[in-house]
């Protein structure tokens, strides 16, 4: 019988986390990295490292795109973070805030798979950010780091102890008690986002599988809008799952028998806690226990002394590495620098700069005006905070140039001269040139002005608006209607924006800052459009759900009804062939009518059931990568939390969760 997918995944796997040697297809990656870290005088972060470290750097990024720099620069990243914090001797010690931690984020020890990995515990209804928050945020980092350096000994002993080397475990994070309420806000994420972050950043290839279980049908469907943009070398490992009837079967059948399952979890492994797995190592430092509760009896063992003497090779080895690191500290440092200069990515094109200079702009929330230094280029307008040529010059944010629907002076009561506004439709921007006299203010206000609405024209708009007399080159129609909710029945008055492509939809004018796009009816997708039943009613019909739209007035009905008719008709003549999301939909496990009242259910108090998702979606997008799971197809390069990419993967996320819902709502709730 041939092989399943499974076992060709474990056979790959296990090849590379037992190899004690580099193997051949990792010598020339190897002999890339310290070519690259030669270069700058730092091949010694490479020697400095353990062999473990090395073998977890080349195996945790053998899938990446550009293997030999990102392999470089995490090399230099760990050693960096490793001897500034002295992470060889974080076990020496506990730290003074040790039992609040500890206390406010359990985790635990159980049993073993059939392949050598423990089985490591958390739940989520043991978690108190309150209490975390009692512990200063650096002090928690430090903590954190202690439980990964308490694992990477477990593993050695756990290594020792079989003769064969093992790098990994196994985590099962339980939900059952999640609330969403409490445990998905922005400041749950602001406090457990740099906890994530240490992993993901410092002790790569650690993880087996990951078992999610008691996920509720709310979590299982955030997994599924983010997964086109996790990794395909990360997705294998994560399991969303929900019951005992669904998870059990699953964690036997990937080789985790019940007596390497906690009981809370249905299995029959007591648990012991990595705290004082933690306080034991700090006490007996010199001790073998492996605190494994259940060991395998299927796992194959190998050859112990093979072990011992790459042990021993690898502290010679490493010792003389260090004390070599040491005498080029200093150089090393200058090297870094130098080299992390070269490596910043470039944010704009010297030969594309349209325009630049310092204005003075209000912030969002905060009135007050601030000077920033503004560059135009054909697609962007981006604000620094001095000169980016500078040293000091840092990126606070740019303005996408499809988004602008107008630049003009600004109409405010007792502005000042040169003062201006750049419309979008979420906010617009206020801005005001500072520098000389009035009438040179007006002036250059005016360059401004014309500069940014020239090349606003040239971009293809997505959303043009109204603004002053002026008419968006992409906009056709737009105005207030009502429209009935996909759950909660009730009509609610919107602001429609027709383009060529979308029907979008907001909850207010969308020339003001604070409007929020709700959603987007793509034309293409549209199967006809009809009169409804009451005065004014609109209904535009999809393959899942038909729209209920009311005009105040018959007059605007029969207008709307017309102009879609016409743009619905050119958007599908030209619109390219795209795959259906609700085919993706169609495979969500458990989702019908009562998986959608629960779902609703489980938000209660959160606001609105699609509105609570959508901001539940980004900030597992925002915390997926901080674990190093978000991948830019284009460049391959790992996409970051404060990445200013990961707003727009955001963006088609949300897209793509209103699309799913528009599916679950038609085929488990029905049209009535």
């Amino acid at each position: 019988m041939a092989p399943s997918a499974w076992e060709k995944w474990v056979e790959q796997e296990l090849r590379y986390e037992r190899a004690l040697d580099f193997l051949d297809d990792e010598i020339p990656i190897v002999e890339g990295v310290l070519e690259n870290l030669k270069a700058t005088g730092e091949e010694n972060c490479w020697h400095s490292l353990t062999k473990e470290f090395q073998r977890m750097i080349l195996r945790g990024l053998r899938f990446r795109k550009h293997k030999v720099r990102d392999m470089s620069k995490i090399t230099r990243d760990i050693y960096k973070f490793r001897l500034d914090n002295k992470m060889d001797n974080s076990l020496n010690e506990l730290w003074s805030n040790h039992n609040v931690y500890w206390t406010a984020w359990p985790s635990y020890v159980a049993g073993q798979d059939m392949y050598g990995h423990w089985v490591n515990y958390e739940t989520v209804g043991e978690m108190s950010v309150k209490t975390l928050d009692l512990v200063s945020t650096e002090e928690c980092v430090m903590m954190r780091c202690q439980y990964y350096e308490a694992q990477m000994e477990m593993k050695r002993r756990v290594s020792r102890s079989l003769g064969m080397r093992t790098n990994k475990f196994v985590y099962i994070f339980d939900l059952k008690e999640l609330s969403f309420s409490k445990h998905f806000t922005k400041k749950v994420q602001r406090t457990i986002q740099p906890l994530l972050e240490i992993c993901g950043d410092m002790y790569p290839d650690v993880l087996w599988n990951m078992y999610v279980i008691n996920s509720p049908v709310t979590f299982s469907m955030i997994w599924r809008i983010i997964s086109p943009w996790v990794d395909k070398d990360v997705k294998p490992k994560v399991h969303i799952l929900r019951g005992q009837s669904q998870f059990l079967p699953r964690m036997q059948k990937c080789g985790i028998p019940l007596d390497s399952i906690p009981k809370a979890c249905g299995g029959n492994c007591e648990l012991i806690s990595m705290r004082d797995v933690i306080e034991d190592m700090v006490e007996k430092p010199e001790g073998d226990d492996t605190y494994i509760v259940h060991k395998h009896p299927d796992v194959p063992s190998g050859n112990t002394v093979d072990i011992l003497a790459d042990d021993a090779e690898e502290e010679d080895r490493r010792n003389a590495a260090a004390a070599a690191l040491e005498e080029k500290k200093h150089q090393a440092e200058e090297a870094e620098a130098l080299e992390n200069d070269e490596e910043e990515e470039e944010l704009f094109n010297e030969g594309e700069v349209i325009m630049e200079g310092y204005l003075s702009k209000r912030g969002a929330y905060n009135s007050d005006w601030k000077r920033r230094y503004f560059i135009l280029t054909p697609h962007t307008l981006m604000y620094f905070t001095s000169d980016p040529r500078e040293k000091d010059g840092k990126l606070k944010g740019k303005i996408e140039l499809f988004m602008v629907s107008a630049a003009h002076r600004s109409a405010a009561d007792g502005n000042q001269p040169g003062e201006f506004d750049v419309v979008t439709p979420f906010r617009t921007y206020n801005m005001r040139v500072d520098d000389g006299k009035d009438a040179a203010k007006v002036e250059t206000m005016k360059d401004w002005i014309n500069a940014i609405s020239e090349a606003a024209a040239e971009e293809a708009c997505t959303l043009n608006f109204k603004n002053g007399g002026t008419v968006g080159v992409n906009h056709i129609r737009s105005g207030f209607l009502k429209k009935r909710g996909g759950f909660n029945k009730m009509f609610k008055r919107r602001y429609f924006v027709l383009t060529s492509s979308g029907l979008y939809y907001f909850n207010g004018d969308p020339t003001s800052p604070r409007t929020v796009i709700k959603g987007k009816i793509r034309l293409a997708k549209v199967r006809k459009i009809e009169k409804g039943k009451g005065a004014g009613v609109i209904e535009v019909h999809t393959k899942y759900r038909v729209y209920i739209l009311k005009a105040e007035h018959e007059a605007d009905q029969l207008a709307w009804m017309q102009t879609l008719r016409e743009t619905v008709d050119s958007a599908k003549k030209s619109a390219k062939p795209q795959t259906e999301v609700e085919d993706e939909v169609r495979n969500i496990p458990y989702m019908d009518k009562v998986a959608v009242i629960e779902a609703e259910q489980s938000l209660e108090g959160s606001g609105g059931f699609q509105a609570s998702i959508t901001g539940f979606v980004r900030r597992a997008i925002d915390m997926a990568a901080s674990l190093n799971m978000i991948t830019n197809e284009s460049t391959g390069d790992k996409i970051r939390g404060d990445d200013i990419a990961v707003a727009s993967i955001m963006e088609s996320a949300s897209n793509r969760m209103q699309s799913m819902l528009s599916y679950v709502y038609e085929v488990t709730v029905g049209r009535d």
